[in-house]
């Protein structure tokens, strides 16, 4: 079922809040393009570039990220170039996620450089990618999480889990969100103080 974002309004500090926090595409190829795409950079700093179906995922080292279409979390901010953020973002959003998931009762591991994982499986990974224009660096946050698939992590090419795999149950991808997006604002906003 598509992504429901009428009903979601961030309150958020650092990511745009209200209503209009998001630039929802039902398929993409990558939320990380749209989200560095220049236009998007200088117009739409602080919003959250989101879509129901990934087609070519990214993960770090040229690998790529499989999500499920409308079962899965794929989405990318964009972070603009007045910060310039590093690996201590990326870490920080992980310790984020395990936030998240420790809602839930679940304890997860972070695999540096940018991996969560329940046990051994792989739940979720975050990328920080760069694109320069006219000399300056224009970044996105990218977070791939792995909400409600269950078979089709058969066919992935390493061990997998989902949130719904570990509870035994679907969970409400919205919810979920709102969650996760104000828990990535207070570690951007962290960021930014130091």
């Amino acid at each position: 079922m598509q992504l429901n974002l009428d009903k979601l309004e961030l309150d958020t500090k650092w990511i745009l809040s209200g209503k209009n926090s998001f630039l929802y595409f039902e398929r993409t190829e990558t939320t990380i393009d749209i989200a560095l795409e220049d236009f998007n950079q200088k117009e739409n700093q602080g919003k959250i570039v989101i879509a129901d179906i990934q087609e070519k995922g990214r993960g770090s080292f040229s690998k790529s990220w499989h999500s499920s279409p409308y079962k899965d979390l794929t989405f990318s901010i964009i972070l603009g170039y007045k910060n310039q953020f590093n690996q201590s973002l990326v870490d920080e959003t992980c310790y984020a996620i395990k936030n998240f998931l420790q809602l839930y009762g679940l304890e997860s591991i972070i695999k540096a450089p940018n991996d969560i994982l329940i046990g051994n499986k792989k739940l979720a990974g975050v990328l920080l990618s760069k694109k320069t224009f006219n000399r300056l660096a224009y970044q996105t946050l990218s977070v791939g999480i792995n909400i409600n698939s269950s078979v089709e992590l058969k066919n992935y090419p390493f061990e997998a889990t989902s949130l719904c795999l570990e509870l035994g149950k679907a969970v409400e991808r919205e919810s979920c969100l709102l969650e996760l997006i104000n828990q990535i604002d207070r570690a951007i906003k962290r960021q930014i103080v130091q």
